[in-house]
């Protein structure tokens, strides 16, 4: 990654978030957990699409945080947050999530506060 980084702006790239604490990493891999017993609960209530969207906000997290790839933590926010409007449950995740931490660092979220 440091030998890709002096072309990030070439690529329009934005630099990826620092990777999360070890503190973090617990409480991430316990919400994750969590997350993985909800899917195949709420498979097992016929409830695919709420299942895909907390199946897809979750995909890449374990990659990323290990290293491969770039870690931007609001992406796992912003798959959470556009799958609560159909499936509002889900909203609890992404409050767990800014627990862990902090605030929404979406840039499309910013943008449209600072409007």
């Amino acid at each position: 990654m440091a030998l890709m980084k002096p072309y990030f702006s070439y690529f329009r790239i934005t630099e990826p978030d620092p990777l999360p604490t070890e503190e973090q990493l617990v409480q991430l891999s316990r919400l994750l957990t969590r997350a993985f017993r909800d899917i195949s609960r709420l498979c097992r209530e016929s409830r695919p699409e709420a299942a895909r969207v907390l199946a897809d906000a979750c995909e890449e997290l374990p990659e990323k945080l290990s290293g491969c790839g770039l870690w931007y933590r609001h992406i796992f926010a912003r798959l959470i947050r556009n799958g609560c409007e159909t499936n509002p449950e889900l909203l609890d995740y992404l409050t767990a999530y800014n627990d862990i931490f902090g605030e929404d660092t979406d840039p499309d979220t910013t943008e449209y506060l600072n409007r």
